[in-house]
């Protein structure tokens, strides 16, 4: 069914704060195979509405609500749904390939379809529950911190890659899951059935050795502080590679670690914001949802780093010329960069485009606000 675009626009007015927008909300409205990809639509309300087949691609759903509504066979590619409620949505055979559902809720829900009515209806399609894989649902590499999920009904739906920190999956279906490769420090999965679920490389809380490694760990940073703050005349540069850098917690932020070997580490989710990395080597390193907010790149090699949901605002990521006369530049090769943020960041377009395509830098140096992405030329 055709949705009216004068009421999509009046909530694009709406959230603007330009004269004349209104909110929109929809009730119990067929909407299949509705197309509002791209568009600005936080807040916006579907409550009991059939969406299935209906495309919301790069459209930002900020806090938007979905409840018991019926996404079957949507497209979700790139959108962002924070904080959205899917309360009792239906979302078999959706495509939510990278968005970000960060603190999104899941939980299970039910409506009164007519509030006059007295008898306390569960919306049809909440029945409409498939027992397989047909139609599982795609999160791959979405981004999914805190996202409420507990008692979720998603047998065979694909998780691999996701960022899940601090995800409630208490006491949900998750049978033959696909969580591959998957971030589930401090996730919540007491009682979830996870019968013929793929738990392969997942990375979990540190490991007993790696805390047991943390003191070892701050003497090195400390002395790699002190090379860089007296230039290398004390202190001396830190070999950290391989090793568990969360343990660390907070401890990096603003930190020294010029010429660092970051080989292998695992940094996921980690403050790295204003420390100071000029001609470091991460390669291989797993730095999804990584912090380097004004952090000195220069010279930087993340050759076939993680980098997905990494935060890369406003670092200086310009080569720089040592005392020999080479000169640095810092490399991309191989890296994954899905959904990482580069806006206000200092850096040559020409050389991340030429590492890891100019589609692919082109769409990661746009912020991701639902719109399209600039293309190459």
């Amino acid at each position: 069914m055709p949705i009216d675009q004068a009421v999509i626009a009046a909530h694009e007015a709406f959230i603007a704060g330009r004269n004349g927008g209104c909110r929109a909300f929809f009730r119990f409205q067929d909407l299949t195979g509705v197309n509002l990809m791209k568009r600005k639509l936080d807040g916006i309300e579907f409550i009991g509405c059939d969406l299935k087949d209906s495309s919301f691609a790069l459209a930002s759903l900020v806090t938007a609500s979905f409840y018991c509504s019926s996404l079957k066979g949507a497209d979700l590619r790139g959108s962002d749904l924070s904080r959205a409620d899917l309360r009792g949505a239906i979302l078999r055979g959706a495509d939510l390939y990278r968005s970000n559902l960060d603190g999104a809720d899941f939980r299970k829900a039910v409506l009164y379809k007519d509030e006059r009515d007295k008898e306390f209806k569960q919306n049809d399609w909440v029945q409409d529950l498939e027992d397989g894989r047909d139609g599982a649902v795609d999160f791959r590499d979405c981004s999914l911190r805190g996202a409420r999920l507990s008692s979720a009904k998603l047998k065979g739906a694909d998780f691999s890659g996701a960022m899940m920190e601090g995800a409630d999956l208490h006491q949900a279906d998750l049978r033959d899951a696909n969580f591959k490769g998957a971030v589930l420090t401090g996730a919540d999965m007491k009682g979830a059935r996870l019968d013929g679920a793929n738990l392969d490389n997942v990375v979990r809380d540190p490991a007993q050795a790696a805390l047991a490694r943390a003191s070892d760990l701050m003497k090195l940073l400390e002395q790699s502080d002190l090379y860089t703050q007296s230039r290398g005349e004390q202190g001396r540069r830190a070999v950290f590679e391989g090793e568990d850098l969360r343990v660390l917690g907070r401890a990096c932020q603003g930190k020294g670690l010029i010429g660092a070997n970051m080989r292998g580490v695992c940094a996921v989710g980690m403050d790295f914001s204003g420390a100071s990395f000029i001609g470091a080597n991460f390669t291989g390193a797993d730095l999804r949802g990584a912090n380097f907010t004004g952090a000195n790149l220069k010279g930087v090699t993340f050759r076939d780093c993680n980098l997905n949901h990494a935060i890369m605002q406003g670092a200086d990521l310009r080569s720089f010329t040592g005392s020999t006369g080479r000169v640095f530049h810092p490399s991309f090769e191989g890296a994954s960069l899905h959904a990482a943020r580069f806006e206000g960041a200092r850096m040559d377009h020409e050389l991340l485009a030429a590492a890891i395509g100019p589609v692919q830098a082109y769409e990661n140096l746009t912020p991701a606000q639902g719109e399209e992405p600039a293309k190459a030329s």
